[in-house]
């Protein structure tokens, strides 16, 4: 019975590290870069669905300012940059 319920908390830690490994491998892509983090990934983690909340708020006025600016426009510019640190 024991041993049964271990590995059910086994497999429950298993699948949130491989959700935060493949978080963390959408934000390092290139590709991804000025794209929206998913939400729906099964993160149980308070403080995490608050950062990735604010990255995405973020990343939201970002593309709002672009409506009227050119990335080369020094409001997209820092936000770039603060984006790059989250």
């Amino acid at each position: 019975m024991i041993f049964k319920k271990n590995q059910g908390k086994i497999a429950e830690f298993d699948t949130k590290i491989n959700v935060l490994d493949w978080l963390l491998a959408y934000m390092e892509a290139p590709e991804n870069r000025h794209k929206l983090v998913p939400t729906i990934l099964g993160i149980e983690e308070k403080v995490l669905m608050e950062y990735v909340s604010e990255f995405n708020s973020q990343q939201l006025e970002r593309d709002a300012n672009l409506r009227t600016s050119t990335e080369n426009n020094p409001l997209i510019v820092s936000m770039d940059a603060s984006l790059e640190k989250s």
